[in-house]
């Protein structure tokens, strides 16, 4: 963890200390520095033609837009940007981008309709692949998130991936995507069958039955596989299910997440192109630097404390894909959750204005 007396200036301390004095634009390098531009969008006082009086120039009012984000993973990379009020502001086009976190995405998708309806939103892609099949205007600008899985072990050697083979595994999902994925990597490595998958409620079930057991194995999603770790030294982390993936697809990295634009309208190119430059350099000083950035996702509640956001960071395997990068991944990664149940994804695979194209 960084401690207060860094040198480092980190967004969240510069903007608190700035408070009140106008309005604050920055970007963040993959050094780590932080490069600061106050401009005040105060008074400007000129003299007037006729008769010397000082005029106000009027300040411009900028756009407020929200973009929502579930707590974890899927919205790590935005918190270097965001004030500690979670707002990043973009002076060139007068827009603050407001973030508004969640626990689901139960809870995001009845926000992106009617007033005041949502900008952006960072959400599973296959969600979003089912919400587009029901005619909601949203399309994909990035990829934020790869996979975050990974197969647990306590008191268990594993040297590979087959070595899976006769045992039981705890995991959680069933039903969606991460059974989805899972039984794809049991198929790829010749395992169908061979593995006792026991599927429980929630990730604390699984964490249980790896901390009464001598030995089990599980599977567990970051930023929760860092608390469990941290709690019981005996626990290993032994495989990233992305990285399984890439033996499969080395062209063609598993997706999870992403940024997307709700209702997209032709005069919103620049500040969405503004956007996402600053939030991929935001992602880029998440993952390097990872003790800093956990101190911008404690204070925005995206992780609970900065030691597990700060451990959790180099799993939690955060980008920033876009164009045709994003759209092959998007692709592949819908087309294995379409074989194994086509209403994962809607019904059927989107077709190609599912993406941002300016």
């Amino acid at each position: 963890m960084a401690e207060d007396g860094d040198s480092v200036m980190y967004p969240w301390k510069w903007h608190s200390e700035q408070e009140g004095k106008g309005v604050i634009h920055y970007s963040v390098t993959v050094a780590g520095k932080v490069t600061v531009l106050l401009v005040a969008l105060a008074v400007l006082v000129s003299g007037c033609a006729s008769g010397g009086v000082g005029t106000q120039t009027p300040v411009p009012t900028p756009n407020t837009v929200a973009i929502a984000a579930l707590k974890g993973p899927t919205s790590m990379g935005l918190a270097p940007m965001m004030t500690p009020g979670g707002k990043w502001t973009d002076l060139e086009n007068e827009t603050v981008v407001e973030l508004q976190l969640f626990a689901s995405a139960d809870q995001v998708t009845p926000k992106l309709a009617g007033e005041g309806a949502l900008k952006y939103a960072c959400l599973p892609i296959n969600l979003a692949a089912v919400l587009y099949s029901k005619g909601v205007n949203i399309q994909l600008v990035a990829v934020n998130t790869l996979g975050a899985l990974h197969v647990v072990t306590k008191g268990v050697s594993l040297n590979s991936f087959a070595d899976l083979a006769g045992k039981t595994v705890y995991s959680t999902g069933k039903g969606t995507t991460p059974e989805y994925v899972f039984n794809y990597l049991l198929t790829k490595h010749g395992l169908t069958g061979k593995v006792n998958v026991e599927f429980l409620s929630e990730a604390s079930e699984v964490a249980t039955r790896l901390a009464s057991h001598e030995s089990a194995i599980g599977v567990l999603p970051e930023p929760y596989l860092t608390t469990v770790l941290e709690k019981d030294s005996n626990i290993k982390a032994s495989f990233d299910f992305n990285q399984e993936w890439l033996t499969f697809n080395p062209d063609s990295p598993m997706v999870t997440a992403a940024l997307f634009i709700n209702n997209p309208q032709p005069n919103d190119a620049a500040s969405l192109e503004s956007f996402v430059k600053a939030y991929t350099e935001s992602t880029d000083f998440t993952n390097a630097d990872p003790a800093h950035a956990s101190i911008a996702i404690t204070a925005l509640g995206i992780v609970p404390n900065e030691s597990v956001a700060e451990h959790a960071i180099p799993r939690s395997n955060l980008t920033m894909l876009t164009g045709s990068q994003a759209k092959e991944a998007v692709n592949a990664y819908l087309q294995v959750l379409y074989d194994a149940n086509p209403a994962s994804v809607g019904g059927s695979l989107p077709n190609d204005d599912f993406f941002y194209a300016n």
